[in-house]
């Protein structure tokens, strides 16, 4: 899951970039998308669950590096996995209502 928000977001960010390359105004394009209710907020949950599943994935890591021997068995792997995909989905449901 860790790598396919990777290339999600590697995905995203080249075609923000290829929009600028052709001249679109993509803060205007961005925030226009943004401002549709239902399409809005299902493209700030797209955009904002791979970001936050990826950085709180790389936090799992550092922790995982930091003490393996107290977080590295099987139980506890599974355990930390179902948390992160829990708290990086509810903070993404969270975030894709608020308006900014």
């Amino acid at each position: 899951m860790n790598r396919i928000t990777g290339v999600a977001l590697s995905v995203g960010v080249t075609g923000i970039g290829a929009l600028a390359l052709v001249g679109a105004d993509v803060p205007s394009v961005m925030s226009s998308l943004g401002s549709i209710t239902l399409i809005g907020t299902l493209a700030k949950f797209s955009v904002g669950f791979p970001l936050i599943y990826h950085y709180l994935g790389g936090v799992r890591h550092l922790v995982w590096d930091k003490m393996p021997e107290a977080t590295l068995t099987n139980e506890e792997v599974s355990k930390a996995s179902y948390a992160l995909l829990g708290s990086a989905t509810a903070l993404s449901v969270i975030l894709a209502f608020v308006s900014i």
